[in-house]
């Protein structure tokens, strides 16, 4: 018997060996080892990244290789959240079928024969039954039930507290073409109606676009850039409450049918005969009465006038107003591109609490999504407020929760759940602004760094991309590449590798990993593709 160590190289080896007699005849033999140590690799031909298809069944082909290998032993499909499953080897087809409406994904990976396994290939698909270009009324109606984008949306509320310099629609009209440049999908307008405040969340005259944002010309000519720049436009809808045009309810432009019973009987007011109000009650407007048809007709008729202007989609201001019921009725007829509410819960008890102790406070999230069937997103407040801890506490280990998902609603429920650091509300203004909430100003980039790699719909503030600096700025621009070219959707899969004090590293969509953190003790081969003070990304 012998033994001898030799090197081999990836591939193909030949292995020869020759005894020698004493009286010096000879033998050999040879024998071939392949070495492989590489992944395969895994795809999908159909359906495309992005792409939508118009029925329920649908055929997902691909395939697998491991060139130079042992060969692919076997490729695995999932779909949704659904278990992995053989489908074949080098190619497959299978055939998903009684798909819902809506956002799907599909996984995929390969094992070659040495046992290595390839990195799960990720993609995105919708299935929309009847989507056409223009109804009726002259805009394009989606048919998303959701009404939640394509799961690929990046959002830019295109506004703050101190934009109401009576010039800001050309404001707007001047950076769309910058907005689409930087990466952006979505441009969220502030309200745009004649109000009886300055930032328009006491809206009066819903027809009257006169506003201190500027007038109806220069509003038509930011809409029009903003469409050339094929950016989606999200209208601010101030609906729960209103002013009346001289008095407490004279409504005007337009009238509801009987003005008193658009009002809730129970509004400060004194005078409304509507119906008790189905949410909680805000004292500076009238509360208005959404189980009256005629006030939810009246409504519709205005926002499907929205629609034929050129809005794509609604943010609704104060949802807590009134049951999120209605929010889906309102979807359903103007045939939103996207929609979210804007619901903050109050955080009760203990503001630094952490983990299970602060399910409460997603679960309203979870609660107002239901209740409106599904058929809106909604701010991912606990994120915010979370992320806010940990980077002001130097306590990272709060952004995983109890089951090894990220801590917010985007933990629950990403597809439904959007994403952001700060909103005129929440955050700075030039000049000071409201800043009810904000955000360590120091550590924003950290901030961008975790919502624009991680799950959900992400939302950019107008103050941080465009008031922020040149360097945030160019921080924004360059996570929104990394998003873009890694395919990192609102469902990607995400696996937190670690979660302590000082340091925070997640694996996005299988290519990505994201270090939050002035921690050090996280290594990788992989590409750095963007990093900054206590935060970087790598590549794969």
């Amino acid at each position: 018997m012998w033994s001898n160590l030799v090197g081999c190289n990836e591939g193909t080896n030949t292995i020869r060996v020759r005894a020698i007699s004493s009286t010096s005849k000879t033998n050999q033999t040879q024998i071939f080892i392949i070495v492989d140590t590489q992944r395969p690799l895994a795809w999908f031909s159909f359906p495309t990244n992005s792409g939508t298809v118009s029925n329920t069944t649908v055929v997902a082909t691909g395939g697998a290789s491991d060139n130079g290998g042992t060969g692919v032993a076997g490729t695995y499909v999932k779909i949704d959240s659904e278990n992995f499953f053989l489908v074949g080897t080098s190619s497959f087809s299978h055939t998903f079928s009684n798909l819902n409406e809506g956002n799907h994904s599909l996984s995929v990976y390969s094992k070659d024969i040495a046992g290595n396994i390839s990195l799960t290939n990720s993609i995105a698909f919708s299935v929309a039954l009847s989507q056409t270009d223009t109804n009726t009324n002259g805009y394009r109606e989606y048919t998303n039930i959701h009404y939640n984008g394509d799961g690929y949306d990046i959002l830019l509320q295109g506004f703050h507290w101190a934009s109401t310099n009576g010039n800001w629609w050309n404001e707007i009209a001047n950076k769309a073409e910058e907005i689409r440049t930087a990466g952006f999908t979505m441009v969220w307008l502030p309200p745009l109606s004649d109000c009886g405040d300055n930032n328009g969340y006491l809206p009066r005259e819903w027809y009257n676009l006169s506003s201190k944002y500027g007038n109806g010309t220069q509003l038509s000519n930011a809409i029009t850039s903003l469409k050339n720049a094929e950016l989606k436009i999200i209208a601010d809808i101030v609906i729960n409450h209103r002013v009346g045009t001289y008095n407490w309810a004279d409504f005007s432009n337009p009238a509801f049918p009987d003005n008193k019973a658009a009002v809730c009987s129970d509004d400060e007011w004194g005078q409304g005969t509507g119906a008790s109000d189905t949410g909680e009650g805000y004292n500076a407007g009238r509360d208005l009465d959404h189980s009256n048809p005629n006030v939810r007709a009246t409504i519709i008729t205005w926002m499907k006038w929205l629609r034929q202007i050129g809005f794509d989609g609604w943010r609704y201001d104060y949802v807590k107003g009134y049951n999120p019921y209605y929010n889906s009725n309102y979807n359903e007829a103007t045939k939103a591109y996207f929609s979210v509410g804007e619901l903050w819960p109050d955080i009760t008890g203990d503001y630094y609490a952490s983990g299970a102790n602060i399910n409460y406070h997603r679960q309203a999230l979870m609660n107002w999504i239901d209740a409106s069937g599904g058929r809106s997103t909604v701010f991912d407040f606990t994120t915010k407020w979370q992320l806010m801890l940990a980077v002001e506490r130097t306590e990272y280990w709060r952004l995983k929760d109890p089951d090894g998902k990220p801590i917010g609603a985007i933990g629950w429920w990403p597809a439904m759940s959007v994403t952001f650091i700060d909103n005129h509300d929440t955050g700075y203004s030039p000049g000071g602004g409201q800043h009810h909430w904000p955000f360590p100003q120091d550590k924003r980039e950290i901030g961008y760094a975790y919502i624009l790699t991680h799950p959900g719909i992400p939302s950019v503030y107008w103050y941080d991309f465009f008031d922020g600096g040149s360097y945030l700025k160019t921080v924004i621009t360059n996570l929104i590449a990394i998003r873009k070219n890694q395919g990192i959707h609102a469902t990607s899969p995400i696996t937190i590798l670690k979660a302590e004090a000082t340091e925070y590293v997640a694996l996005i969509n299988s290519n990505t990993i994201v270090k939050l953190g002035p921690g050090m003790s996280f290594n990788t081969n992989w590409t750095l593709a963007a990093s900054g003070t206590d935060w970087a990304v790598w590549t794969q």
